[in-house]
């Protein structure tokens, strides 16, 4: 984990401007010591969508020419929809996803990751760095604390996922048509896919937003994750008997 992919991510949650002091305060170093690593970072960089502009004592994102559609994602703020990409550059969706695709793949050990979600794509910050962001913006603007039942719900779907809706319910004994409908806002659950059999009812699961949320790169490090997903499974095996 660098300090250098740590200083990207928290960029970009900064969402203008970060102060190089406060980045020396936050990584213990003196303004001699990580100047060379925003220098780098700087120069990584330049032939990309997303530049590292440096402005007196301020550190920021700015956009450039280059790598359009990773400026784009920045410009857009929350997801672009694919078909307006394609729209936009004159292509079609077989031209425009192995492009997209190859920028996943490439910012996948940055700091900033490519999202996909359905027809939607957006930028995120790497799970990897969730907890040296949320270090840095401890006494900054946060995201408001999720409910408890937001909570029990993005637990109940973390360890069964894929999951239905009306799956949730039975275990949780209430609607979560609210809970759900927010939880999508937030980018904390996406629909995976469909489940076989009558209506085809959505299957939920987490995304790597709320693993950044809670500090977390993967899934597998929740408490008892594998120890509970595999008495999950093995329940589920043995009511299909």
């Amino acid at each position: 984990m660098s300090i250098q992919n740590k200083i990207e991510a928290i960029l970009l949650l900064g969402g203008d401007e970060i102060k190089i002091k406060d980045l020396c305060k936050f990584f213990s170093l003196s303004i001699d010591e990580i100047m060379p690593i925003i220098d780098e970072l700087k120069r990584t960089r330049k032939d990309s969508g997303i530049n590292i502009e440096l402005n007196g004592d301020l550190g920021r994102i700015k956009m450039s020419i280059q790598n359009k559609i990773e400026a784009i994602l920045l410009l857009g703020g929350d997801e672009i929809k694919i078909k307006d990409l394609c729209k936009f550059f004159s292509l079609s969706i077989d031209e425009i996803m192995p492009i997209i695709d190859e920028l996943k793949r490439t910012r996948k050990d940055s700091g900033i990751n490519i999202e996909l979600n359905g027809d939607l794509v957006y930028l995120v910050t790497n799970p990897i760095y969730g907890e040296v962001v949320n270090e840095f913006f401890e006494h900054e603007a946060k995201p408001k604390k999720l409910s408890g039942a937001s909570l029990e719900t993005l637990s109940i779907i973390a360890y069964r996922q894929p999951i239905t809706k009306s799956e949730i319910e039975a275990i949780r004994g209430v609607s979560v048509d609210r809970i759900i409908q927010n939880l999508e806002e937030k980018k904390f659950v996406r629909v995976c896919g469909k489940k076989e059999g009558t209506g085809r009812a959505n299957l939920y699961e987490v995304t790597e937003k709320f693993l950044t949320y809670i500090g977390l790169s993967s899934i597998t490090e929740l408490p008892n994750y594998i120890d509970i997903k595999g008495r999950i499974e093995e329940n589920g095996r043995d009511e299909d008997k």
